[in-house]
């Protein structure tokens, strides 16, 4: 008699559900770069005239269908394939511009945008990141966010992964926002580097308690309740310049999961 197919088992201890049939799970490891929200709708497909232009509607078959990218002064000239694999991003060259990679927003087009991420469905965001050239003058974000913004101060709710250079000895600092309260914790990890992968995971228990990994080793666990019934929570990568210089990060992948609700 033939085996059927080998079934992953999950781990109770982290907040995960013993039967991958529970959970639903998304990867993206972008075959297609993400490009502006605004390159999915033309607006000449939408001014009464002749539609989409030949170059609009080759850009939207090309680009990315479930992740978007944004921020201030970004482009989607920013935002390339990266040779080793997945998609680098850059900011503009100015102090105070983002790169920022999260969800399509437009209704519809994706199941990314179409599920909601409450923290009480068990959630789990993992990606890897890499470093290039500089991280000096840089701020990098991981994580559950409502927005992309790379601050750590916007989000009133959030569980993420934060570096920003020149803070917490520059290692990388986990934060929980519940209400507009912040709870930063510096992780006493090596010194982040440049031209340096790392692998960030975020999971959250059934009773909103966040468990932060680091290359696959567990850093942090939190002691604080997250808030519960939220629907705009949702994973995002995200970079920010803080010195008037070009900065640059590679996302490999992004691979979220959480409970059916």
């Amino acid at each position: 008699m033939g085996s059927g197919p080998k079934r992953t088992t999950w781990d109770d201890a982290k907040g995960r559900a013993a039967s991958p049939g529970s959970r639903m799970e998304l990867f993206e490891d972008f075959k297609q770069r993400p490009t502006l929200n605004g390159d999915m709708e033309p607006d000449s497909a939408d001014d009464g005239n002749d539609g989409a232009t030949k170059a609009e509607t080759a850009l939207f078959l090309r680009s990315n269908k479930n992740f978007q990218v944004s921020g201030t002064s970004m482009t989607a000239a920013l935002c390339t394939h990266y040779a080793g694999g997945g998609i680098q991003i850059e900011t503009a060259g100015s102090s105070a511009d983002q790169a920022i990679i999260g969800p399509q927003d437009d209704t519809g087009m994706s199941v990314w945008q179409g599920t909601t991420w409450p923290f009480e469905d068990t959630l789990s965001f993992e990606t890897e990141i890499r470093t290039l050239a500089s991280v000096s003058d840089l701020i990098i974000v991981a994580g559950w966010k409502l927005t992309g913004d790379p601050s750590g101060s916007t989000d009133d709710d959030q569980a993420i992964f934060q570096f920003a250079s020149g803070s917490s000895g520059n290692h990388w600092r986990t934060i929980e926002s519940v209400g507009g309260t912040d709870t930063t914790t510096d992780s006493g990890s090596a010194v982040v580097a440049i031209n340096t992968a790392y692998k960030l995971r975020v999971d959250v228990s059934a009773n909103r308690y966040a468990s932060f990994y680091l290359n696959n080793a567990r850093i942090f666990s939190g002691s604080i309740q997250l808030t519960n019934g939220l629907s705009t929570i949702e994973p995002y990568v995200s970079i920010e310049d803080t010195g008037g210089a070009a900065k640059q990060l590679v996302c490999r992948w992004i691979k979220c999961s959480k409970l059916y609700s």
